[in-house]
């Protein structure tokens, strides 16, 4: 069964949110199939995600892909392909792109 959401936000980063950032940026179950992005970008986006431990299996990248896609088709007309890559055994973000249809 999938939990609903009740509230999630989507925010730039800013240095009033380097506490949240440092929680999952240090903690290396979160960032171990992290990778830079690749491709020379041109009309392409690559979109990355990565989601603090004790929210993991709650929606929560699911439900962020599903707002945030729409929006950078929205704010930037020159990107004609969003991309996103999974490093090999993270199932969990396969599963992910499998329900926003990728």
């Amino acid at each position: 069964m999938e939990q609903s959401l009740l509230f999630l936000r989507i925010r730039r980063l800013e240095l009033s949110g380097v506490d949240d950032f440092l929680k999952w940026a240090s903690d290396p179950r979160v960032t171990r199939y992290l990778r830079p992005g690749t491709g020379d970008g041109r009309c392409r986006a690559h979109m990355s995600y990565a989601i603090v431990a004790e929210h993991w299996g709650k929606g929560v990248a699911t439900t962020a892909l599903r707002m945030v896609v729409p929006r950078v088709f929205g704010e930037f007309p020159e990107v004609c392909r969003v991309e996103a890559f999974v490093e090999v055994g993270n199932w969990a973000s396969e599963r992910v792109l499998e329900k926003v249809g990728w």
